[in-house]
């Protein structure tokens, strides 16, 4: 009995234990968390979260935190763990906590762990650039940017991508029309406000196709090889800049640093100052960027202000979302407000045709100011990203722009000949104007009516503009070989407006898998008009210099395009028609009403694109209008000196264009993702381009001089073709995995123009009397110009060719701490006039740079630009070695960094400019920027808070297995690669 009770208590003793076993095993529970950065407050993606018991080895629970920095461990039960968070670039995180139940830790602070940081190495090297077809992807990882570098500073970096000093970006020679950021529009029309506000950090790549490259896969029909359409760039941001808040703000002060005896075209404010702003909301369907900026000098890699020296402020906002379904909407709003200086120092020589030459100098001062608000709006669901793309697309554009413009300027000029000085001028100009614009466009596509590849699309677009405004003239010019003196004080009222609108219909039929059929037909209409009144000091009208004109105009075209698409073959051909129709009707206060135009000129051309895999080339004609302001009747008396008026017998012109574009690429498969997505040290890629142009009836100039040296000019249709030959090659070179690179450019134009030249020294106009109908009787003859071109009016014709070449060399360097670039290049000029040889020019300019930075690892840059010119050929006074040293030291303390930068610290810097005209030679020496230092400050907040953050955000990890849990866990392993 005994042991029957004690084998009961037995079983009832273990039914209780493993009853209480079994309800501790199910009482599991959850365990969350959120991983931060200590210093930005932003979330840690893809760290690594896991449990062990506090005194053991094994891990027991394990996962990674999500995009948001959320971490989940499942199914933990009671008892003593130690909690740890690993991810490269951070301090491991280790704490000790009794979990009983679910419960939520709260955040866990990630502190960068920099000496991590620094010893991170190159493992792979990326490719700078990457070559699909029509394509160029340029990645940002493979170039050295920082921590304040914009992305006009980074395109810098890039082979093959010039800036210009006006803001314009060309790619290989193309203009680049529009730049987008991750597909959508940044501040439409305004190339400059991403150029000078994105962050460079932010950048994962940068991807250049042509500009129509969307409606091309759209319609199926496509742009074959080099042509006029452009470029457009996309900025693709980096994923963690692709949601959230971040931004940066920025102020510097300085001043000039003037030295004796400097010339008087080299500036020496003595305050110098810039601010500037952004502040970027990304979210999953709408972005909004704000801007702003106001500055007197900028602080960037720009050696001279070639456009005189300005104040200037700008402000914006931009909006872009997808909350209306399948389509992008962009909103923006853009304000900028400049006061200008401007100054220049001309040296000339013009060859009348006759055995006397006559030198110029001239020196001009002058002040502008502007004011430009302007509004955008674009709907539209065409980017080929979208899946499935729908059938019925919709693109509309809206623009709105008011500009408030005034400018004042003085000049002193004389003209002289090796025997004695024949006039001298001075003269002063303002005005003061306003300009209303609208524009828009609607483009309508419809896909697969009926059959797959059959597409009709309606485009249209329409343009308006108003502008009114004041101007004056004042000049008193002294004839010193008849000692006769003639004097002008004018004031104008100035009002005018154009309109354009334009209808295109497109229809495409595909007759196979290979072929398409595209026929379109377009009509534009156009009509502008001028209206010019003067008036004398004491308020009188004045006739002489009164004009009001209207020029409207009708163009019609069509075209047939048949096209054959197979493998790497593509072949297009086909043939358009054109016909334009202008008409002239001018008023003046002496000549009375003329007419001129109202015929219909036909033009028609074939054309032919082919493509076979890496070469292309192509042909095809179109049509251009005269401008209004070469029509005007009135003259143009704003330089004494020289004089020119219009023509209203002008017509369109016709060009024929060629063009061959050969790429050079070595292509190869990766061989693992490490290499599909970290490059293998870059493909050698090339191009070779030549574009050829032949104008028929291109407008050039017809001009004299009379007994006193005042030159005058009128526009004329040529008789003859202008020809133009524009070959190019870029060529780039990465050695191997090395850091190292090179780059070979060449850029070269060769042009036949013809002009119009006196035979002798011609009557000048007698301005205050000036009969238009009169003097186009005497000059031009009939509407023809019979008396023009059979040479009764004294002209003869002359042919220019112009030859300039630009061959450039670079070797870059680019690892780790190290960026440094250095090359040589040369500009050639050369022209040749058939009339006069003593007019031929040759000039060249030799030029030299070395570029270096260094970063060190306590977080300080130095940066030292070398740059040396010389001219060759110039005038006397530009025939001087120029030197320009500019140095950089900046310092990265958290989330602030600090610079001091010197500009120019030689004082030895110069801009000059060297012009060949139709009869004239010309140097210009303009204002520019002399030696100053400036030091600044910038902040950076939300994901651009810390730079160890970025370090840590920019470190990508490639897994080649999963995690391994063999007694101690090792976050993160495989091969990994680390960019500054």
């Amino acid at each position: 009995m005994k042991r029957l009770f004690a084998l009961i208590a037995l079983t009832l003793c273990c039914h209780a234990a493993f009853s209480q076993r079994h309800v501790l095993m199910n009482s599991s529970f959850r365990i969350s968390a959120t991983v931060k950065d200590s210093l930005s407050g932003e979330a840690v993606a893809f760290a690594s979260v896991y449990l062990q018991p506090a005194k053991d080895t094994i891990i027991t629970h394990f996962t990674l935190s999500d995009s948001e920095g959320k971490a989940f461990l499942d199914r933990v039960t009671p008892g003593n763990y130690r909690l740890n968070v690993e991810m490269l670039g951070y301090k491991p995180y280790r704490k000790i906590i009794y979990f009983s139940t679910w419960k939520d830790i709260g955040t866990l602070l990630m502190q960068p762990d920099m000496e991590a940081l620094k010893a991170a190495v190159i493992t792979e090297k990326v490719n700078p650039l990457e070559v699909r077809q029509d394509t160029l992807i340029y990645n940002a990882a493979a170039y050295r940017i920082g921590e304040n570098d914009v992305l006009k500073d980074l395109l810098r970096q890039m082979p093959g991508i010039e800036l210009g000093e006006d803001g314009s970006v060309k790619v290989q020679g193309e203009s680049v029309r529009r730049i987008t950021v991750n597909g959508r529009t940044f501040f439409t029309g305004d190339n400059s406000a991403a150029l000078d506000n994105i962050p460079s950090k932010a950048v994962e790549k940068v991807t250049v196709t042509d500009a129509d490259a969307d409606r091309s896969a759209v319609t199926g029909i496509k742009r074959i090889g080099g042509g006029s359409s452009g470029k457009k760039m996309d900025v693709s941001l980096k994923q963690e800049y692709s949601k959230g808040l971040f931004g940066r703000v920025s102020a510097a002060a300085g001043s000039s640093i003037p030295s004796k005896g400097q010339d008087e075209l080299v500036a020496t404010p003595p305050f110098l100052w810039n601010v500037n702003g952004m502040l970027a909301a990304f979210g999953k369907q709408d972005q909004v960027t704000a801007v702003a900026r106001g500055e007197n000098v900028s602080d960037s890699d720009r050696l001279f202000v070639r456009d005189g020296l300005s104040t200037e402020g700008q402000t914006g906002v931009n909006f872009t979302t997808d909350r209306i379904q399948g389509y992008d909407t962009d909103l923006s709003v853009y304000y900028n407000a400049n006061s200008r200086k401007t100054g220049s120092h001309t040296e000339s020589r013009s060859f009348p045709g006759s055995e006397d030459e006559y030198y110029g100098d001239s020196f001009r001062n002058g002040t502008s100011t502007g004011q430009n608000l302007r509004f955008n709006a674009s709907i539209s669901n065409m980017r080929t990203s979208r899946r499935p793309r729908p059938k019925h697309i919709i693109t509309a554009r809206e623009a709105l722009q008011f500009s408030r413009t005034g400018s004042s300027s003085s000049q002193s000029s004389e003209t002289r000949t090796e025997e004695a000085l024949r006039s001298r001028a001075t003269s002063e100009n303002s005005s003061l104007s306003k300009r209303l614009s609208n524009d828009g466009s609607l483009t309508y596509i419809r896909l697969g009516m009926g059959k797959a590849g059959r597409n009709l699309s309606v485009e249209s677009s329409y343009s308006l503009s108003f502008n009114k405004g004041d101007s004056r003239d004042y000049s008193l010019t002294e004839f010193l070989q008849t000692e006769r003196t003639t004097s002008r004080d004018l004031l104008y009222k100035n009002g005018g407006g154009s309109g354009n609108g334009s209808v295109t219909i497109t229809y495409v039929e595909p007759f196979s898998e290979s072929w398409k059929l595209q026929s379109s037909i377009s009509g534009d209409v156009s009509s502008s008009g001028n209206q010019k009144k003067a008036f004398n000091p004491d308020g009188s009208g004045n006739d002489h210099y009164s004009s009001d004109s209207r020029t409207n105009g009708y163009s019609g075209n069509t075209r047939v395009l048949a096209q054959y698409s197979s493998g790497k073959v593509d072949v297009q051909f086909g043939a358009s028609l054109h016909a334009d129709y202008t008409k002239t009707v001018s008023h003046d206060g002496i000549s009375g009403t003329s007419e001129s135009g109202g015929d219909v000129i036909w033009k028609a051309a074939p054309f032919l694109n082919l493509g076979l895999g890496l070469l292309s080339f192509g042909y095809s004609g179109s049509s251009t209008q005269p401008s209004h302001s070469s029509m005007m009747p009135s003259l143009d008396i704003s330089n004494p000196t020289s004089i020119g008026v219009g023509n209203v017998y002008l017509k369109p012109s016709f060009s024929h264009r060629l063009h061959m574009d050969l790429h050079l690429s070595q292509r190869r498969t990766p061989r693992s993702d490490a290499e599909r997505y970290g490059g293998s040290g870059g493909a050698v890629h090339g191009m070779v381009r030549m574009e050829a142009s032949f104008d028929l009836g291109p407008t050039v100039s017809a001009s004299w001089f009379d007994e006193g040296g005042i030159r005058y000019r009128i526009p004329v249709i040529a008789k003859h073709p202008g020809v133009t030959l524009s070959p190019s090659a870029t060529l780039i070179i990465p050695v191997g995995k090395s850091p190292w690179s090179f780059d070979v450019i060449f850029m070269g134009n060769y042009s036949v123009s013809v002009n119009y030249q006196a035979k002798g020294k011609l009557p000048g106009i007698d301005t205050p009397s000036f009969d238009y109908k009169t003097f186009m009787g005497s000059f031009w003859g009939d509407e023809s110009g019979g008396r023009f071109y059979s040479g009764e009016s004294g002209f003869d014709e002359s042919l220019t060719r112009n030859l300039s070449i630009r061959p450039s060399f670079t070797v870059r360097f680019n690892n780790g701490s190290w960026r440094a670039s250095a090359g040589t290049s040369a500009r050639g000029s050369h022209a040749w006039f058939t009339l006069d040889g003593k007019a031929d020019s040759h000039t060249w300019v030799a030029s030299a740079f070395l570029d270096v930075q260094y970063t060190t690892r306590n977080d300080y840059t130095f940066r030292v630009n070398y740059n040396y010119d010389r001219y060759i050929g110039y005038a006397d006074v530009f025939k001087k070695n120029m030197h320009n040293l500019n140095v950089r030291i900046s310092k990265d303390i958290k989330a602030f960094s600090l610079y001091l930068s010197g500009k120019d610290l030689l004082n030895r810097g110069v801009s000059v400019s060297h012009r060949v005209g139709s009869d004239n030679v010309s140097d210009t020496f303009t204002l520019s920027m002399g030696r100053y230092i400036l030091a600044g400050v910038s902040y950076r907040f939300g994901k651009m808070n810390a730079r160890n953050s970025r370090k840590a955000a920019d470190v990508e990890m490639f897994m080649d297995g999963s995690s391994r849990m063999d007694g101690g866990f090792r976050s993160g392993e495989g091969r990994s690669r680390f960019r500054r």
